[in-house]
């Protein structure tokens, strides 16, 4: 589109509409970057809620329970395993994403009433080999 534009500015044939339509397509594209990535990042910034929450997981049978609270906030959640996009797990940690953009971070290393190795099985047992990945360095 902005080819075109400069190609017919160049050629010596000029149409404001192309160039309206160019700056349109500019601008559209600057607005999907900003809502998706931009926007998502200064909320949780400024987001005051968000600073020293702390997650509990409990996985049961058929589902994962994650309470959290701070000084200010407690909730509960509970997912079916079926529900969740997929797990993905690192040297450190595990990432149970609930969908595509949101994941909880499970810390390896504060694991208590169980082993990595026990968690690790239990959970791909949950959903299945093909939501649960492995990335190691």
């Amino acid at each position: 589109m902005v080819l075109c534009t400069v190609l017919s500015i160049v050629g010596g044939f000029f149409d404001r509409t192309l160039l309206y339509l160019d700056i349109l397509v500019i601008v559209l594209v600057f607005l999907e970057f900003f809502i998706w990535f931009a926007i998502p990042k200064i909320s949780f910034k400024m987001n005051k809620l968000n600073k020293n929450f702390e997650n509990h997981y409990t996985f049961k049978e058929d589902s994962l329970n994650v309470s959290g609270q701070n000084s200010e906030l407690k909730g509960t959640t509970e997912i079916s395993y079926q529900k969740l996009n997929c797990i993905c797990e690192t040297s450190d940690f595990f990432y149970i994403y609930i969908n595509s953009r949101m994941a909880f971070i499970v810390d390896k290393s504060t694991i208590s009433g169980g082993t990595e190795e026990q968690l690790r099985n239990y959970l791909i047992k949950a959903v299945g080999d093909k939501k649960y990945k492995y990335y190691y360095k």
